[in-house]
């Protein structure tokens, strides 16, 4: 019983329940936010979850983020947006021809404390029951690796995360610190990797900063 009532106090204490109902699975109101949520994720492939922390609760995780930040990993290479060899041979027109500087810094999921909000999230059962809903799936798992499984991505000024695919099936993003200026998070619909026609075209397009 204790730990059910610790699950529903994380929650109540970081998310905003009037917009994002995590405690009321299979309500209307959960129904009614999934729904949105599974539409924008049709249509653009991505969605944005605009105001799901609570004010009290960002001003916590700023803090938390500004004192893990200490710990993060640096280090700066080129790199395309695929992720591959930016020696591979590609055919001239290939948009993975295009190399961008990665300069992002992360801390792994061993430096981040288990009272961290964004360690508290990602281990609550509602937190993932909400995930795998969004996303029409029976449930969601940790990721096992004990260094990836959850990560704090730190961008120093001056510096950026190039575009590129990530390889597992979704990523779910917090924001958890606004810039002072800069800092756009972009996102180009319809490019996947493993489509083609003019899905390649608009992967060429947001590669030369194009839309």
């Amino acid at each position: 019983m204790y730990k059910r009532q610790f699950q529903h106090s994380i929650i109540k204490n970081c998310v905003n329940l009037a917009k994002y109902p995590l405690t009321l699975p299979g309500d209307s109101a959960w129904n009614d936010t999934i729904d949105g949520i599974r539409q924008d994720l049709a249509r653009e492939g991505c969605a944005i979850l605009s105001s799901f922390i609570l004010p009290e609760a960002l001003v916590r995780l700023e803090a938390e983020s500004s004192a893990m930040a200490i710990n993060a990993y640096y280090r700066t290479e080129m790199v395309n947006a695929y992720n591959i060899d930016i020696n591979t041979v590609l055919p001239r027109w290939h948009p993975g021809n295009l190399t961008m500087e990665r300069g992002n810094a992360f801390v792994a999921r061993d430096q981040i404390p288990s009272t961290a909000i964004i360690q508290q999230l990602y281990t609550n059962p509602l937190f993932q029951s909400f995930i795998a809903d969004c996303f029409q799936l029976k449930r969601v798992h940790e990721l096992a690796d004990p260094f990836s499984g959850l990560v704090l991505n730190v961008i120093a000024p001056g510096k950026e995360h190039p575009w590129h695919f990530d390889t597992n099936e979704f990523t779910v993003s917090l924001l958890t610190q606004s810039p002072e200026a800069g800092g756009l998070f972009e996102y180009c619909p319809h490019a996947h990797p493993h489509s083609s026609g003019r899905a390649l075209q608009r992967r060429q397009r947001c590669s030369q900063g194009l839309t």
